[in-house]
């Protein structure tokens, strides 16, 4: 049986009070993403236009962020259940908006292509993927109905509402000694997983690491987000700077993802030719426009990643590091009247140091 454990209304295990600063600084942040989920549904169905899915994706990805970062401030059943149900969402809008990214590409490459030979090959490819995407969109908007369906929106907005409806009457801010303090920690770790990647970018054809360092790069993100109400603009540097790194690596990671599709997607084409007509002859029109956007990727993945080992370079001469490091270890100094927090939320949180330490063996994530 737990014990230290509160039942509220609905009969949920909750977690002992922690500093109420921070349960704002959550609910704030977990509230604002939900919003900006379901503000997008209604463009999603329509599917008239690509960033009302691209905004859910990014909003399903914070929220996600969200509810790991402050785990604590949730009863624990009920986390672990709504990051489960935003998962399985996220997923199909992850798949879908690279299917846009893709088409979106190959649209502005067809449209500049001057070797006409080319042209029945990339036409084929933006064709099928197309097709690709149609299909998908079924496949989200079945996501989206489980979503509403399983009642993760509305408990969330329901548990968000009465933690600040609370604490409003109490006239608490987002700032405290404890916000700084788990900020530090928290950005803290991100930092050291996200340099652990570093020795990567020496080997231009690590694809493995240079996919992990972009979930790195964007877990950092996020996770300073989160906390960026409360340093008035102070990461805001910082944070751009560790944006472009995701980017980069984004475009690195999407180079390598659709050479991949274009030969697994050549062999097909291949396969169903020789299923309908005994041969696969009429591949040889298609031929060139398949080798050319394949010369294209790799050239599109050398550029990227030049530029991020450029830019890489040019931060850490600069001092990124030390400049975040400053910036959390100032404002996570202890006070005197710290509030005391929970054995084993101390603990947990201690797994993070305000300081930056030098980095750890990196470890492979799951794409998400």
């Amino acid at each position: 049986m737990q014990t230290g454990l509160t039942i509220d209304a609905s009969g949920w295990a909750m977690p002992p009070p922690i500093d109420q600063s921070y349960r704002v600084l959550a609910a704030r942040s977990v509230r604002r993403q939900v919003k900006q989920l379901t503000a997008q549904i209604e463009g999603i169905q329509k599917a008239d236009d690509t960033e009302p899915l691209h905004r859910a994706r990014v909003a399903s990805r914070r929220l996600r962020q969200a509810l790991d970062v402050f785990e604590d401030c949730f009863a624990k059943k009920r986390t672990v259940a709504w990051r489960k149900e935003v998962r399985r969402l996220g997923r199909r809008l992850g798949k879908a908006r690279d299917c846009d990214v893709l088409i979106a590409w190959l649209s502005d490459q067809l449209a500049r292509l001057d070797d006409r030979r080319c042209v029945p090959g990339v036409a084929m490819v933006l064709a099928r993927c197309q097709r690709h995407r149609d299909r998908l969109q079924g496949d989200v908007l079945r996501s989206l109905r489980r979503l509403l369906a399983r009642r993760a929106i509305p408990e969330m907005l329901s548990a968000t509402k009465k933690l600040l409806a609370a604490t409003t009457r109490k006239k608490i801010s987002e700032n405290s000694p404890v916000v700084f303090k788990r900020a530090a920690q928290q950005i803290a770790k991100r930092i050291r997983a996200l340099r652990a990647f570093e020795p990567c970018l020496a080997r231009p054809d690590d694809v493995d690491r240079h996919h992990a360092m972009r979930i790195a790069a964007k877990r950092l993100r996020y996770t300073m987000e989160l906390f960026r109400p409360v340093y008035a603009g102070e990461l805001d540097r910082v944070l751009d700077a560790v944006k472009q790194v995701q980017s980069l690596l984004g475009e690195v990671h999407d180079s390598d993802v659709w050479e991949l599709e274009l030969d697994k997607m050549f062999r097909k084409e291949s396969h169903r030719l020789v299923r309908h007509y005994r041969h696969s002859g009429p591949l040889a029109a298609m031929t060139p426009g398949f080798e050319w956007l394949k010369s294209e990727c790799r050239r599109r993945r050398q550029v990227r990643f030049a530029t991020l080992m450029e830019f890489w370079r040019e931060q850490n001469e600069a001092g990124l590091w030390d400049e975040l490091r400053e910036i959390i270890g100032r404002r996570s100094k202890p006070a005197a009247d710290t509030p005391r927090e929970r054995p084993q939320t101390a603990a947990r949180a201690s797994q993070g140091s305000s300081a930056i330490a030098p980095p750890v063996k990196p470890r492979i994530f799951d794409a998400g």
